[in-house]
This record gives structure tokens, C-alpha cells and sequence, in this order.
């Protein structure tokens, strides 16, 4: 491992490395606990810069979670060599003890896209109940996740304003800026970010007090009133309907208003473990004191404008999606696998689970976007069934109900007779969303192939499918495997002759992707010119009676003397960050 080091060294870079303080880390790999100090001597050997050190397979109380992350910091520091120690106990509660254990703490889940960049970390970060800002300062910080980049070939990504919004909020919140893609797919748009040496230099100011917000919206607190401790706080709790369509916006602090919040769709929020809520309508202005008296604003409009399957590239890095093809009369061709756990006869929500290879993922809602012609794909995994009472839409992307068409569109009985009897037969079924049972899945025409939302029709045949058990074809694969068969609408029978014109549901490569401006610049909504102006008055915030010299950090650009800073986001987590000079 140490010509490794030495490599990653010769490139100007840092040689981080990754562990777990319980018996094996969250891939199952061997964890370090009860082998401490043999582990730290031999990172420090190989010449290792940063440990990151998990939780999995590791006692959550608090007191033993101390004690463990303790015996490697002072196996760390025995070695004599200067590794940073990077905490990953997920949770709020380790900020108040954090600088004691080590260089940095995770207080949220997994950043993995832009709603978990917000659920996981910037709602957390926002929240007075916890005052996070206060445990972190020199030697010792918040850490809210990695950076995500704009890279189509890596596995996650955000949009070029999310990401570069994302780069902006960890220099205002003091965090460590850690790169969470490969660098070898970097594009220039990312290296041009993560290269802005002035707001860097926001993020290492000396001082090191963390930024916190001074300004938000009421809808912004859906969310973070509901985080009291990230690793406790994800049972849902529903919030209060929107009162009026259009409110007045202003905070405690009379020289900073955020307009008026035009009715854009908000729908209650729930918090749970894997991020997916929905963000709510909401607008924040951070501000971050500097050592030489600055101040660094940055204000952010996370409000949905774009429907999200518009914000992101409509295929993602691997590049699959369903097409239909030619049903396979082997039951080998593994790509029209498809695992749909059983339901009973009185209904219930499933999964549609690929079985092409241990990549593949389950039917997702693209964005969580329930509406006519949203895309419909297989590039994210399989998250969890929500669980009972969960509403957020978010969390209920990958959950379908199987509907008979004889029960007109409703979230309604399951095709039972069928797996009673064994044999398949010519029952057709719709799949129908589980948070919107006007909805169905459905099949695209011509040779593009892909899916997407529609309103339920039962004489759409791209929307009827019978289930065929592969198990019939002598295969033994996995319990509830079955091929997706849509016919033609006048034959909607099994259909076993090679001349008929059988197809099924395949989960097939398909590398090219849209680039998610030819969508953006043709896309026109009146919520788009909804959005509120943000404004922070100088004068009476700051004192500066004067004003400030104001220099916005990524344009690269002075404005001169200021006395107010007004401006208007487009949502989707745009914003704009400043630097104040008092005159």
C-alpha cells in the first residue's frame, strides 16, 4: 500500500483511507475494533493523511461510541505521524464531544444528490435546536458529507448550480471540502469550482467560526423542526397544512426580507433515514464572520421550480433503462428478470426489482415527479418499501401497487389466482403508483425504448402486462421472479408460439444521456417568475453606517459600495455568494 501513498503523493495530493470502529465496516470488510493500535502503526507506515473511521457493526450508545472512537485517536496519535481523523457516527449528538475525539464529525446520513445534501446536512446545519455552529472551531468541525460534483460518468451527481451551491455553503459552514467522486471524470465545470481560491479561502478562514443562517423562510422549518437528533429523529410527524397560497416572508431581524413566497406546490415533509424527502419551499441567507473583520454572505433559494426529472440527466452513469424486446422462450436472458414480491389478494405495495446483474435497481419515478410522462427508471438502487404512515412522495418512488384492470384504476386487488394456481394466465395487470393511484406505469413506443407515468388506461396495452413465473421455463431463480409480457391489445394472452408478436420488459444498457440543459432552457412555468427577492440591508445588520465593499466570489467581480444586497434566485438551489468589506 505504501507505493500507492507515495504515488497519490507524487500527484500533489492527500492518501485517505477508510475504516470502521466496529468489527467490519458497512460493506462487511474487517473493522478495527480490538485492533487499534496495530491498524494506526500501519496506516502511519503506509504513509496514510486521513482516516475516515464508520459506525456499521459498532454499539450505538453513546458512552461505548466514545470509548471506541477514543482508542484510535490515541492509536492515532501515538504513531506520531499527523493523521486527520474523520468521525462517521452519523449523528448529531457527537458535536458537543467531537473536537475531544477528533478532526471531524458526521452528523447526518449520507450525502448522496441534492435532497439528501439538504434533509441530511444544510436542514441540521440550520437548526437553532441544535446549534451545531457552536461545537465546531479550529481543530475540530461539522462535517456535513462529501462534495458532489456534476460528472454524468460518476454514480451520483447534482446539477451545476446544486453542486456549485453545495461548494458554497460548506466554505460558509467552516466544513472540510472532500471531493466525493472520481477525479479521473472530473469535468472542467467541477475543477472550476472546486478551484475558486476565494472561496476556499471563506472556508479556511482563520478565525473558524462557522457561518449560520440569519434569514430563512417559515417553509424551510418543515423540515429542520423536525431534525432534533439525526440519528433518533425518523419517525414521521406530519406538519401543518400551507395556511395561504401567498405569504408575507420577513424574520426577526428587520434589515433582511425574503418577499413574498408565491404559492408553489408544498406538500407536508417527513424525515427519514435515507434522505429522500421532498425539499420544501424555503430560502436562506447564511452569513460567516472572517478574521480580518469581512463578512461572507450566501444566500440560497432551495425552492422546487424545475420538475426534478428535468434537473438531472434522464439517464444517469449506468446508463439503463427498460425497453421492450422480444420475450426470451429459454428464461435465461437475466435482463427480463424481474423480482415482484407477492401481494395478497386485498392489495399492497411492491417493488419491481431488476435481476439483470447486482447493479441493477428497481422502477423509480425519476425526482419523484408524479405527473403525465415522468420518466420512469431503474438507475438508483432499491430503496425500502416506506413505511406505514410515511407520505412524502419521495419515499414512495419505488413502490407500486399491482391493479387488475376490473378494478378501475385503484390501488386494488393483486392477480392472486394466478400465483395460487401456478400457471399464468391471461390476467393483465397495471401498475399503479402508491402515492398517486391515477397513475400507472407504462412502456414507451418505438425504438428508444424507456418508461414513463401515465393516467391509467386499461386499453393501453403499453400499460398491461401479465406476469410469466421464469420458474416455468425449468430456470430456478429467486422466489416471486417473473418476465413483464405485454402483447398486442387485441391478443392479450400468454402467448407461446415464436410467431407471435410477445414482448416483454427488459432492463437494457443504454449509455447516451440528455444533457439536462436542452431541457432546462425550454421549459416555462409561472412559479418561475414567483420567486421572492432576498434582501440583506448592510447597514442595519452589520452597523456599517457607511456600507460595505461587496465582491460577489464567483464572478470574480467587485460591486463597489453597497449599502443593501437585494437578489432574486431562480430556485433549485441557486444562489449567490459575497464577500463584505466594511468601507
Amino acid at each position: 500500500m505504501k507505493p500507492v501513498a507515495d504515488y497519490v503523493h507524487s500527484k500533489g495530493l492527500k492518501f485517505g483511507i477508510y475504516s470502521d470502529r466496529g468489527t467490519a465496516t458497512c460493506v462487511g470488510r474487517p473493522g478495527s475494533e480490538g485492533h487499534e493500535t496495530i491498524d494506526a502503526q500501519t496506516y502511519a507506515k503506509w504513509g496514510v493523511d486521513l482516516l475516515k473511521e464508520d459506525s456499521c457493526s459498532a454499539p450505538t450508545d453513546h458512552n461505548t461510541s466514545f470509548k471506541q472512537y477514543a482508542l484510535m485517536r490515541d492509536a492515532l496519535n501515538a504513531t506520531g505521524r499527523p493523521i486527520y481523523f474523520a468521525l462517521c457516527g452519523w449523528s448529531s449528538w457527537y458535536a458537543p464531544v467531537g473536537s475531544t475525539l477528533g478532526n471531524s464529525w458526521r452528523f447526518g446520513y449520507d450525502v448522496n444528490g441534492w435532497n439528501s445534501a439538504y434533509s441530511n446536512s444544510i436542514a441540521a446545519q440550520a437548526n437553532p435546536k441544535l446549534n451545531l455552529a457552536a461545537d465546531a472551531g479550529p481543530g475540530g468541525w461539522n462535517d456535513p458529507d462529501a462534495l458532489i460534483g456534476t460528472s454524468n460518468k460518476t454514480a451520483v451527481h447534482m446539477t451545476e448550480k446544486q453542486s456549485r451551491t453545495q461548494f458554497s455553503l460548506w466554505a460558509t459552514m467552516a466544513a472540510p471540502l472532500e471531493i466525493g467522486s472520481n477525479i479521473l471524470h472530473m469535468n472542467d465545470y467541477d475543477l472550476e469550482t472546486y478551484m475558486n481560491t476565494e472561496v476556499i479561502a471563506i472556508d479556511q478562514d482563520a478565525l473558524g467560526k462557522q457561518g449560520s443562517v440569519v434569514a430563512t423562510s417559515p417553509k424551510c422549518n418543515m423540515m429542520t423542526n423536525m431534525i432534533t437528533d439525526s440519528a433518533t429523529a425518523m419517525s414521521a410527524r406530519r406538519r401543518r397544512k400551507r395556511a395561504e397560497a401567498e405569504e408575507d416572508i420577513s424574520t426577526a431581524a428587520t434589515g433582511i426580507t425574503i418577499g413574498k413566497l408565491v404559492g408553489l406546490d408544498t406538500r407536508a415533509r417527513v424525515r427519514v433515514q435515507d434522505g429522500c424527502t421532498a425539499l420544501p419551499d424555503c430560502q436562506q441567507i447564511w452569513k460567516r464572520d472572517l478574521s480580518n473583520g469581512d463578512v461572507a454572505l450566501t444566500l440560497v433559494n432551495y425552492t422546487q421550480v424545475l420538475p426534478l426529472q428535468k434537473q438531472h440527466h434522464l439517464t444517469t452513469s449506468n446508463g439503463a433503462k427498460p425497453h421492450l424486446v422480444e420475450c426470451d422462450t429459454t428464461g435465461k436472458v437475466t435482463n427480463q428478470w424481474w423480482k415482484i414480491t407477492a401481494t395478497s389478494s386485498s392489495g399492497g405495495p411492491t417493488r419491481i426489482q431488476s435481476l439483470a446483474d447486482s447493479k441493477s435497481g428497481c422502477f423509480e419515478i425519476n425526482g419523484c415527479g408524479y405527473r403525465s410522462n415522468s420518466v420512469v427508471d431503474t438507475n438508483y438502487g432499491c430503496k425500502p418499501l416506506p413505511a406505514k404512515g410515511v407520505t412524502d412522495p419521495c419515499c414512495s418512488n419505488m413502490a407500486w401497487i399491482r391493479g387488475h384492470p376490473s378494478t378501475a384504476n385503484s390501488t386494488a386487488k393483486a392477480t392472486a389466482e394466478s400465483e395460487e394456481s401456478g400457471v399464468a394466465k391471461p390476467s393483465d395487470l397495471l401498475f399503479t403508483t402508491l402515492w398517486n393511484s391515477s397513475l400507472c406505469f407504462r412502456m414507451k413506443k418505438g425504438t428508444g425504448g424507456g418508461a414513463e407515468l401515465a393516467t391509467c388506461d386499461t386499453s393501453d396495452a403499453m400499460q398491461l402486462y401479465t406476469l410469466v413465473p421464469v420458474s416455468e421455463y425449468g430456470n430456478n431463480p429467486a422466489k416471486d421472479t417473473y418476465q413483464l409480457r405485454q402483447t398486442p391489445s387485441t391478443v392479450r394472452t400468454l402467448l407461446t408460439s415464436e410467431s407471435a408478436a410477445a414482448m416483454c420488459v427488459a432492463n437494457v444498457a443504454n449509455p447516451s444521456v440528455v444533457p439536462v440543459t436542452e431541457d432546462y432552457e425550454n421549459f416555462h412555468d409561472e412559479a418561475d417568475e414567483a420567486q421572492p427577492a432576498l434582501t440583506y440591508d448592510i447597514v442595519k445588520e452589520l452597523g456599517w453606517k457607511d456600507g460595505a465593499n461587496v465582491r460577489d466570489l464567483w464572478a470574480h467581480t467587485d460591486l463597489g459600495a453597497m449599502k443593501e444586497i437585494t437578489m432574486a434566485l431562480a430556485g433549485d438551489g441557486d444562489s449567490a455568494m459575497y464577500r463584505l468589506s466594511k468601507l
